[in-house]
């Protein structure tokens, strides 16, 4: 098994270093990599197995540098807002 990659506590460049095939580990869930989608400014978005349940979700890594985990919380909290704030209409 491929040893994890732990953020955001690894240094920036381990998030250049992640290959397909890695795990992730993000606090008690883990990941394995099977792609990558996209790669930004602020680190890369890749389509990962939650290997708990199996389910697929796409998992956007940061850099380990301060003003792009600011950002990346600032992005957080704007999706989150919006999410409680639209009104959801259920048709019968």
């Amino acid at each position: 098994m491929d040893k994890p990659f732990t953020f955001p506590s690894a240094p920036s460049e381990c998030v250049e270093a992640v290959t397909t095939g890695s795990t992730l580990l993000s606090g008690s869930t883990c990941y394995k990599i099977e792609s990558f989608l996209g790669k930004g400014s602020f680190g890369n978005v890749a389509k990962c197995v939650r290997i708990e349940d199996g389910k697929t979700v796409a998992v956007k890594m940061i850099k380990n540098q301060e003003a792009y985990i600011r950002s990346a919380k600032q992005e957080v909290r704007k999706s989150l807002f919006e999410m409680i704030t639209t009104p959801l209409f259920i048709v019968f």
